[in-house]
């Protein structure tokens, strides 16, 4: 049920139709308006969602979750492996917000990680639905060789023993606050640090460059501090460009220091030289431009024409908004275009920019249906790097997160020695290939993210866009094949939505694709 692709990709085809919700109470009443009556259980960590990179959840998400799951009979099932036993600062992370879950998994804190033990524990209302006579067969038979064992249960009442005499959970609140202080202290100011993300004692640090562009998974800046930070005597764990901090319980205030001491200064080492960024080929004609500060926002390209981009742009630009953002569609060439470029004007319009002119917005506009480079000639206009680069940061100037979708797919023509694959080089922006979810999409795919890759372009991954309502035998199995040709990173797919509305295409991307990749997270 996680998002985990390293986990599940090989099993995709056997898992079962799951759906993801960003944490905040609008979004989870709108999900649970729109599904709960295909809902069989609501899942979540409680307040922190660890593996994700320390993810905090805002105030009362987990009081909202348990009174809709409560109104629609859904089941709550909390995982409190990572936060259960003190590791938020109350015994389950779930006595903050006062719920009571239908499920609760247990772990780790359990037995103080010195032996394996799980627990799974029921209200009596789920517990009664597995009691009856032998000839029901109602038990719930899924145990293990090894559930009850008597040696993990020894270590767990041990554990729970030294909790009730040593008084552990009083003596957190200092230590969470020694920890808070002193991180603002030591890490908070450090240029390459993002955000510091806490929950008692559960700390995330993420780190960025110090333009606040966020560092690529090849750069492993996480795992570099936490190499660096063992010359210290500290042992750390990364989460991808995050660092994760996790004292014991038993933790003393002289440990804290010497913990956010060493941190410190091995993320200081880490970052002193700068990272290289990942290398963007030289353009093909020079121009003022290159030497300008970066943009911030995505470049979306297609596999093809009519893949779904503008769908998809609409509802990011949406998503967008709703996060506070002042997004800024940029399409540089439409055709097609007759009289209107109305796929600029739905950008216009998703990103609340109507009274910008349709020039800043779709700088060219040509009426034949036909390639770029080709509608360009047959109007006699040429189209230039350089005229195109000017325009696109006149449009990012207007706001702050621009959106740009390009024309057609990697390789489409501007001119006969211009690509969109040029275009996406110039602006620096981070990539996201979009794909029709149909017969041909793997060849498709894999061939434009091998020229991206060539070009050592950034790309973020590839999003599916399903185009018809018809499903087709291969559509299941298009994401799996792709990812296991390329390696690249697959978002989710984008279902058929009979009236795309960016209110209706913000929705399904934020249930159905990982949209936190694509958009950043504010401050």
């Amino acid at each position: 049920m996680g998002g985990i692709d390293t986990f599940h990709r090989v099993f995709q085809p056997l898992l079962f139709h799951t759906l993801r919700v960003n944490p905040t109470i609008p979004e989870l009443q709108q999900a649970f308006a729109d599904h709960a009556h295909e809902l069989a259980a609501f899942v979540l960590e409680p307040l922190v969602q660890g593996a994700a990179g320390i993810l905090l959840q805002p105030p009362g998400f987990l009081r909202e979750a348990r009174a809709l799951c409560h109104s629609h009979g859904v089941l709550l099932v909390a995982d409190e492996v990572a936060t259960g036993f003190g590791r938020t600062g109350t015994m389950f992370a779930c006595d903050q917000e006062g719920v009571t879950p239908d499920l609760l998994t247990l772990a780790k804190g359990l037995s103080g990680g010195y032996l394996p033990v799980a627990a799974t524990m029921a209200t009596d209302e789920v517990f009664r639905q597995f009691l009856g006579l032998p000839e029901e067969r109602l038990t719930f038979f899924h145990g293990h060789s090894f559930g009850g064992n008597a040696l993990g249960c020894a270590a767990a009442l041990a554990s729970l023993d030294l909790f009730q005499r040593e008084q552990t959970l009083a003596s957190l609140p200092p230590k969470i606050a020694a920890l808070r202080a002193r991180l603002s202290a030591k890490i908070a100011s450090l240029p390459h640090v993002f955000e510091i993300r806490q929950k008692g004692l559960m700390v995330g640090i993420e780190l960025r460059r110090s333009d606040s562009r966020p560092y690529s998974p090849e750069e492993a800046v996480g795992a570099r501090v936490c190499r660096i930070v063992r010359r210290h005597g500290v042992i750390l764990r990364p989460l991808g460009s995050v660092v994760v901090l996790m004292p014991p319980l038993s933790v003393t205030t002289d440990q804290i220091d010497r913990l956010v001491d060493a941190t410190a200064a091995a993320i200081t080492e880490a970052t002193s030289h700068p990272l290289p960024a990942p290398a963007l080929p030289p353009s093909p004609s020079p121009h003022p431009t290159t030497a300008a500060a970066p943009l911030r926002g995505i470049f979306l390209v297609g596999t093809d024409t009519g893949v779904g981009k503008t769908t998809v742009a609409v509802g990011l630009l949406t998503l967008a908004r709703a996060r506070g953002l002042a997004p800024v569609p940029f399409k540089p060439v439409e055709t097609g275009a007759s009289p209107d470029p109305d796929d600029a004007l739905r950008l216009r319009s998703a990103a609340g920019r109507d009274a910008l002119p349709r020039e800043i917005i779709c700088p060219y506009a040509f009426s034949p249906p036909v390639a770029p480079a080709l509608a360009a000639e047959q109007a006699s206009t040429r189209l230039t790097l350089d005229g195109i680069i000017s325009a696109a940061r006149r449009a990012a100037a207007l706001g702050d997160f621009l959106l740009v979708e390009s024309a057609g797919g990697v390789l489409s023509p501007y001119s006969e020695n211009l690509t969109t694959a040029d275009l996406a080089a110039a602006l620096g922006l981070p990539v996201l290939l979009v794909a029709r979810n149909a017969l041909g999409t793997i060849n498709h795919a894999a061939l434009a993210i091998a020229e991206l890759h060539r070009r050592h372009l950034p790309l973020t991954g590839v999003l599916f866009v399903d185009t018809t309502p018809l499903c087709t035998p291969d559509r299941p199995h298009n994401s799996r094949f792709v990812r296991a040709l390329t390696g690249v990173r697959i978002l989710g797919t984008l279902p058929f939505l009979p009236v795309p509305t960016p209110d209706g295409v913000a929705a399904a991307l934020r249930l159905n694709v990982d949209v936190d990749l694509l958009l950043p997270r504010l401050r």
